[in-house]
């Protein structure tokens, strides 16, 4: 079987992004869950590279990560989603007063006129 200690694990490719998602996801950044591309982790896990055999352990593991890198992507799109609903909600209401959804004007939000 392969051992864990062969594979580059500290790198940036795909396996190393899940194992470190699979053992520490809370030091994994917004930036790396972004760029992660989920299909090139299921073919680092399915097409190993020449004349290595991945043990079920590893296996089970670069699948929980990858797993959990897909979860904190989707949460990350949804956060997202439910924020620019926020923003157009009060945008578009006529009830409320002018909202200036420029952050680089103010911290508040409200027209500077």
């Amino acid at each position: 079987m392969f051992y864990v200690a062969d594979l580059n694990l500290k790198g940036k490719g795909p396996l190393a992004r899940m194992w470190q998602a699979c053992f520490s996801p809370g030091k994994i950044s917004k930036k790396v869950i972004q760029t992660f591309n989920t299909i090139e982790g299921c073919e680092a896990i399915l097409n190993p590279a020449e004349d290595m055999v991945y043990s079920l352990r590893l296996n089970s593991n670069l699948m929980f990560g990858l797993v959990r890198l897909h979860g904190m992507k989707v949460n990350l799109l949804d956060d997202n989603l439910k924020s620019a609903h926020d923003k157009i909600t009060i945008r578009f209401n006529p009830n409320t007063t002018s909202v200036d959804l420029d952050m680089s004007r103010g911290a508040r939000g409200k027209s500077e006129s």
